[in-house]
């Protein structure tokens, strides 16, 4: 049986007031996956698979698109693999295989494009408000399934006259 240790308590408090917030911060599994492409005016674009976590974006793949650059953003990231037309798409390593002076030139240049570190914060939120909207509009269909509309069960809701009929013979 394990006693009371007060100093072991005041140790959990005083790390619990370092970082307060802490059980608030998002579980590490929840991100969010968007792209960013810069396309220059022969078609051709640098094009980056990202993560953002908590407002910090985490570069994962770079490719260079040498034709139809706006075509292969408009389709998407599953362009590369449904259309043959971008197999020839160079995908580079992974973005945190790169030297450390490599990622930060790229980082720079990226900024100097007009890409800023505010944007993690704009796609999470804008990523979380559509989730939720579609969530909302989930639980609005299923209530109006369940309780106002019966016809795809089978099974007919009462009518008034049957429900007064049951509460007269009781």
């Amino acid at each position: 049986m394990m006693g009371y240790d007060e100093d072991e308590t005041r140790k959990e408090y005083m790390e619990g007031l370092k970082n307060p917030g802490e059980h608030l911060l998002d579980d590490e599994d929840d991100f969010t996956m968007f792209d960013i492409a810069l396309i220059n005016r022969q078609n051709r674009a640098l094009y980056a698979d990202c993560n953002v976590r908590m407002g910090e974006i985490k570069f994962n793949r770079f490719a260079v698109i040498d034709k139809d650059a706006d075509e292969f953003v408009r389709e998407g990231r599953s362009s590369y693999y449904r259309n043959r037309k971008f197999y020839g798409a160079a995908y580079g390593p992974r973005f945190d295989f790169l030297s450390e002076n490599l990622q930060n030139q790229i980082i720079e240049y990226l900024y100097s494009s007009g890409l800023r570190p505010e944007i993690g914060l704009c796609v999470e939120y804008l990523s979380w408000n559509k989730e939720q909207r579609l969530y909302m509009a989930w639980l609005r269909d299923l209530y109006a399934r369940l309780f106002l509309d019966q016809s795809w069960t089978g099974i007919k809701p009462f009518t008034d006259e049957q429900i007064t009929s049951v509460s007269k013979s009781h």
